[in-house]
């Protein structure tokens, strides 16, 4: 009479140490992609938004506008900076607003106000530049912007365009 053994065998041991190395490693592997994946996501999203933000104010801006300051305006390269004029309704006085680029930041800054910013404290701006249209009837300004986040392998730079029309230039 034969007694059963207990325990497992060396042989078996080792296949269980390799399944279970091999399980471990797909599940780390899954962890990590999946976190690389979040962090792009997370990176793509702040710089769309604060995109859609800096760009629907720029353009608000622009179309409340009565006229550009063409010889104070920074047109055509980047960093640019545009000078919109436009008069107060409560005072009836001509107001200026600049929209530019500081320390990496899109701003834009009124007659009497403090510089805002327009993109978040993790987007940084890249490039701004502000083309002029202008036909017999009325003005425009195209609107480049380049805004870049992130850090190491998971930094994301991306471009938006936009066009505005200066409503009050109709003639």
């Amino acid at each position: 009479m034969k007694i059963p053994s207990r325990g497992f065998t060396f042989i078996e041991i080792i296949i269980y140490v390799a399944v279970l190395a091999v399980f471990s490693i797909l599940v780390v592997d899954i962890i990590l992609v999946l976190t690389e994946s979040f962090g792009r996501f997370k990176t793509a999203n702040r710089i769309n938004s604060s995109a859609e933000v800096a760009l629907e104010r720029m353009v608000r801006e622009i179309r409340l506008a009565d006229d550009i300051d063409v010889s104070g305006s920074i047109l055509n390269v980047s960093p640019g900076r545009l000078i919109l004029k436009t008069i107060d309704p409560l005072t009836e006085t001509t107001v200026q607003k600049e929209i530019f680029l500081a320390a990496a930041a899109l701003t834009l800054q009124g007659d009497l106000s403090s510089p805002q910013s327009l993109t978040g404290s993790k987007v940084e701006a890249t490039s701004l530049i502000f083309r002029l249209i202008e036909t017999p009837l009325s003005k425009a300004i195209k609107i480049e912007l380049e805004l870049q986040s992130g850090e190491g392998n998971l930094q994301k730079s991306e471009k938006f365009y936009n066009t505005a029309i200066l409503r009050r230039s109709y003639k």
